[in-house]
């Protein structure tokens, strides 16, 4: 599998897109690769799903671009320093983000950052739970997020990654109003209030564990060959996180690491 360079990757015009996209509250809306180097991520994610750049002013010159496959929007990938990690932020929506911080620190989660606005495209905050996982938030302005359509290449599941059982297994749920849909093991999914399924929350493996400091959101990419991709990703300089495997009630899933050390997942649903 030979990736194109950034400056060979065909863009759309910002005024190819004219949906809204806009999510329920408590629901997974977009995300953000943060990254080091914006070019390389553009070509690696380019190359594995087919994904376009926007071209697009967003004031933010070359360090922040959004990306479209078959027409909606993606994600997002902006630049981070050099001491940071490469990473992945899913976002939630929430119209009412002061109502909603509030809550966070009366159910002893932190505010990692205060709502902060991106123009008429919305305000984005940022919390945690007691143990460090943390989840970006979205009220909405003129851009909602990504497609609410499950298709190939668009991110269609949500899991929380924990090394050991504690508090932040239950934060989350509480929090949301999730009801637990599932439990198996060291896997528990959870549902919305109207009973769609929405996340899981796992114990993960002790081998992938090991290489984590503190628990983590991992957005999980709907692809039709979950082995396929794989494949393709090691020969663009990813790497497998886990094997594939199957999750029960969901589909089969592997995790994957792109050349900077971002973590995601890809998953054929059941």
């Amino acid at each position: 599998m030979k990736a194109k360079s950034a400056g060979e990757i065909k863009g759309k015009t910002g005024a190819f897109m004219t949906t809204s996209n806009k999510h329920s509250d408590g629901r997974f809306c977009w995300n953000q690769i943060a990254t080091q180097d914006v070019d390389q991520a553009i070509v690696f994610y380019s190359a594995l799903f087919g994904w376009e750049i926007l071209e697009e002013e967003l004031g933010h010159g070359d360090d922040m671009v959004r990306m479209l496959h078959n027409g909606e929007f993606v994600v997002g990938i902006h630049k981070i320093s050099e001491d940071e990690d490469a990473h992945w932020e899913p976002h939630l929506a929430m119209s009412d983000l002061s109502a909603f911080l509030a809550l966070v620190q009366e159910k002893e989660g932190f505010i990692v950052e205060q709502p902060q606005p991106a123009g008429a495209f919305g305000t984005m905050a940022e919390v945690a739970g007691p143990s460090g996982g943390r989840l970006c938030l979205w009220a909405a302005g003129e851009f909602g997020g990504h497609s609410t359509t499950p298709a190939n290449g668009i991110p269609f599941w949500y899991e929380l990654q924990l090394l050991e059982e504690g508090t932040e297994e239950t934060f989350w749920p509480n929090l949301l109003s999730w009801t637990e849909a599932s439990n198996n093991q060291r896997r528990k999914n959870y549902a919305t209030k109207d009973g769609a399924l929405i996340s899981q929350i796992q114990i993960l493996p002790e081998s992938v564990a090991e290489t984590m400091l503190h628990p983590r959101w991992v957005t999980f990419v709907q692809v039709g060959d979950v082995d396929a991709i794989c494949r393709d990703a090691e020969a663009i300089d990813g790497a497998i996180v886990r094997s594939p495997y199957e999750a029960p009630g969901l589909g089969r899933c592997a995790l994957l690491e792109d050349p900077q050390g971002s973590v995601f997942g890809v998953i054929r649903p059941a």
